[in-house]
């Protein structure tokens, strides 16, 4: 038995010049019986490869559903606190804003700071 001319990745980027090499071959070998070959191709590691890349994908969202799970929130929470500090530096940066706070807390000290 021979060793392979072609390893998988081989298989997956190159795939027009190896099906041609293969048919290429194949032409010859059946002339030799007296056959004549019309149609040959690797349809089967075409749909391998997409089975794999499929596979692969799946595992990959299955390890960031993990990940996620795992760490909860936190990353989201930090991606915000991130978020908000660039939007702070900004502002403070521009003589034209003024901060108000948000919430029910906005006015509780206003008679003190008019005094």
């Amino acid at each position: 038995m021979k060793n392979s001319q072609f390893d998988a990745i081989e298989l997956i980027t190159q795939r027009t010049l190896i099906s041609q090499r293969i048919s290429e071959l194949l032409i010859e070998r059946a002339a030799q019986f007296g056959l004549l070959l019309d149609d040959i191709s690797i349809t089967e590691q075409s749909r391998q490869a997409n089975v794999i890349a499929a596979e692969d994908d799946a595992r990959a969202a299955d390890l960031i559903g993990k990940a996620l799970d795992d760490v909860g929130d936190g990353l989201i929470e930090l991606r915000r606190i991130e978020a908000a500090e660039g939007t702070a530096n900004q502002l403070s940066k521009s003589r034209n804003s003024v901060y108000l706070p948000h919430g029910p807390q906005m006015l509780l000290n206003i008679t003190g700071a008019m005094q």
